[in-house]
């Protein structure tokens, strides 16, 4: 089972509710179509370790510190008393090596997934070590996109290419019931996790420069219009309870801008297309709790 199981990056969140509301530079357009590919690539890896039958623990997504160095695990499975690293890379298109470096056809290179994976497997090995755990690693890199295609591939090193990962992942069993001591490293680990990593490169944005509205819950346009009780978009005709949609745009304000007061008239600024003030003050007296009265009233 999953000890710290699959979620979404709040940094790949925050990109896509500003994505909706195309409150994106081209570099930030580029980050994030990055994260989103990364992520859609370890959710494919997530879902064949879940469907392993059998007795494991497997850990997704760390951040962790080793001799005040930082280093991310993609995935870590303890298995048959065994600790298996995965490195998980969703490129797509050919690529090649050339006297160990890295390249993508024609010529352009860019980082050695196999260098970040045995930084990140010393520096692992080492975090154990401090706590007493002396277990062996297995160390892979995954590449997931059915799209890639991998020349000269040196053959002693650990590549999972995607015509490979089923029928890797088929021949673990998970026989071995796993111990105390294996609990007691993933609880470790995990309790190490950094939540916040110092070098995510998060968007700028600013309420006044955003887009206002309430993005449709289907196609995510600002398409929508209020029509009575429900909240339609004018693409794709789908349909929704207008305090359901309030709801959804107010929780998405509350991610992008967790530090301020969530009053009456902005979510209606937020909003746009609800005109009546009662209407928000209904929605936010009904699921948060006001502060303050008044025009000094806020709700949390």
């Amino acid at each position: 089972m999953f000890v710290k199981p699959l979620q979404k990056p709040r940094v790949l969140t925050l990109y896509e509710l500003l994505h909706k509301r195309n409150a994106l530079t081209q570099k930030e357009m580029r980050q994030y179509f990055q994260l989103k590919k990364g992520f859609e690539g370890e959710k494919r890896i997530y879902e064949l370790i879940n469907s392993l039958s059998g007795d494991y623990l497997a850990l997704h997504d760390l951040l962790l510190s080793s001799n005040n160095q930082t280093f991310q695990v993609d995935f870590l499975l303890v298995i048959d008393g065994t600790l298996h690293l995965f490195e998980v890379k969703n490129y797509h298109g050919e690529f090649y090596f050339d006297s160990d470096r890295f390249f993508r056809v024609p010529q352009t290179e860019i980082s050695n997934p196999v260098i970040q994976l045995i930084r990140t497997e010393s520096l692992l090995r080492q975090l154990l070590q401090q706590y007493g755990f002396q277990n062996s690693i297995q160390s892979t890199v995954i590449f997931t996109n059915p799209e890639f295609t991998l020349f000269y591939a040196p053959r002693k090193k650990e590549f999972l290419l995607p015509t490979q990962l089923n029928r890797f992942f088929q021949n673990f069993t998970g026989q071995t019931p796993i111990g105390a001591a294996h609990k007691d490293l993933t609880e470790t680990l995990q309790s190490l996790h950094i939540s916040e990593s110092p070098y995510q490169l998060l968007p700028s944005y600013d309420f006044k420069q955003i887009k206002k509205g309430i993005p449709c819950h289907q196609c995510h346009t600002l398409t929508t219009f209020v029509e009575k009780q429900s909240c339609i978009c004018q693409k794709c005709d789908y349909k929704e309870p207008l305090e359901k949609a309030i709801i959804r745009n107010i929780q998405e304000h509350q991610l992008l801008f967790p530090d301020q007061k969530m009053t009456t008239t902005r979510i209606r600024e937020w909003c746009k297309i609800v005109e009546s003030n009662w209407r928000i003050r209904r929605v936010l007296n009904k699921c948060f709790a006001q502060k303050g009265k008044r025009k000094w009233a806020y709700y949390e």
